[in-house]
């Protein structure tokens, strides 16, 4: 289940945390002119789809325009998470539908899920067609955070990447080895992605 900010009641270590998150990720994309922003980690059950979704709010909150995608086009959750059709990029890609955004799911956030479920979703993040979304929206936003698949599980979270400007790691301590980031830092890199930091939870 996803704790989501927005549902807090009053200051919880949960909403500092992300102010804190949120004042750090401002300040780097400062400095790094960062817009685009990938959220992944190396394995799956980490938790990257809770913490895109909380970045996303958190960021929202200082009146940026803020978009969340999620690109987990194989285990999408955040059409469930916010309570939106799920109908997003596989449409405007493989489907070839106009883009579906959901508008201000909260003040300042909107969001595009992931869509209908495709047999072959690495062609969705490897197509000319996605990056003239990601043009668009680059255009349109102030940030966009992206939810990605982990990057030891499938090559989409490299691509989706690779398309962006910078990534955040998630890192669930009781989860991920020290030779699973060692790996998924590497295979980062290797495509001269700016890894802008890892977010460490559970400790």
């Amino acid at each position: 289940m996803i704790r989501l900010i927005s549902n807090e009641r009053g200051d919880t270590p949960l909403v500092e945390a992300y102010r804190t998150l949120r004042s750090n990720l401002q300040y780097v994309c400062n400095q790094h002119k960062c817009k685009i922003i990938c959220i992944t980690a190396a394995t799956s059950g980490e938790g990257t789809s809770e913490v895109a979704a909380n970045t996303a709010l958190a960021l929202s909150k200082n009146n940026n325009k803020v978009l969340l995608v999620d690109g987990n086009l194989r285990n999408p959750v955040q059409h469930v998470v916010f309570n939106v059709q799920n109908k997003g990029l596989t449409n405007a890609v493989i489907m070839d539908e106009d883009l579906t955004i959901h508008r201000n799911i909260v003040p300042h956030l909107d969001v595009l899920t992931a869509g209908e479920i495709v047999e072959h979703p690495s062609e969705v993040v490897d197509s000319s067609k996605l990056s003239t979304i990601w043009d668009y929206i680059r255009d349109e936003y102030d940030v966009v955070i992206i939810d990605t698949p982990p990057v030891l599980d499938v090559t989409d979270a490299i691509v989706l990447a690779e398309k962006s400007d910078a990534v955040m790691l998630v890192v669930k301590t009781e989860v991920a080895s020290p030779n699973d980031l060692i790996e998924a830092k590497k295979r980062l890199t290797q495509v001269g992605i700016p890894l802008l930091g890892s977010i460490v939870i559970d400790v």
